[in-house]
């Protein structure tokens, strides 16, 4: 008797969204199968993505092995970002955390300066 996986339907589509413009941009979405099932009948028409994420202001108890590869441009978000894009990074997000009123409670137009420096400063969304 002959095996033959079984093949899962799924009759969803995820809706294909673009971050970033221009040379920028990146498409993420639009597959038809269910997550990792590549060998199932459908399609994946973006390839995978993966953004690196950063803080605002300097991370306080993270472990030292989190640290290593950052360690010197960690107090600089602009630095953080650029190292981001160096280690392969499709997009970088950026965790506002000093706007928390529990942190810093940093203004939101000093935020919004930091992110548009950001986006200036690396060729990724």
């Amino acid at each position: 008797m002959e095996y033959k996986a079984p093949v899962e339907a799924y009759s969803g589509v995820v809706r294909e969204e673009i971050i970033g413009t221009g040379e920028r941009a990146l498409k993420l979405g639009g597959e038809n199968i269910l997550p990792l099932h590549f060998f199932d009948e459908g399609s994946l028409p973006n390839a995978p993505s993966f953004a690196l994420e950063i803080l605002d202001m300097e991370p306080v108890d993270w472990p030292e092995y989190l640290l290593e590869p950052f360690k010197d441009v960690i107090s600089d978000p602009v630095r953080w970002a650029k190292r981001c894009e160096e280690f392969g990074a499709d997009a970088v997000s950026i965790y506002l955390l000093s706007t928390d009123p529990a942190e810093k409670d940093s203004p939101a137009d000093k935020a919004a300066a930091l992110v548009k420096e950001v986006a200036e400063s690396i060729s990724i969304p």
